[in-house]
């Protein structure tokens, strides 16, 4: 998860190391209007974020 408003890690510098990582299963989730700090400034929206995406997946169910 990256916040699109993030100055310390640009954007595009982090989805151009997302696309280096090999992994089985792998999502790149722009946070809409957040910074850095994402997961203290919206904790509520980063753990909605984890509960949808990967939740489902430990559990064998496809996520979104």
């Amino acid at each position: 998860m990256h916040g699109d408003r993030d100055i310390h890690a640009v954007t595009s510098v982090a989805q151009e190391y997302f696309a280096e990582i090999q992994a089985p299963a792998k999502e790149f989730v722009l946070l809409d209007g957040l910074g850095h700090m994402a997961l203290f400034t919206r904790p509520d929206l980063v753990l909605a974020e984890l509960v949808s995406r990967v939740l489902p997946q430990s559990c064998g169910r496809p996520g979104r």
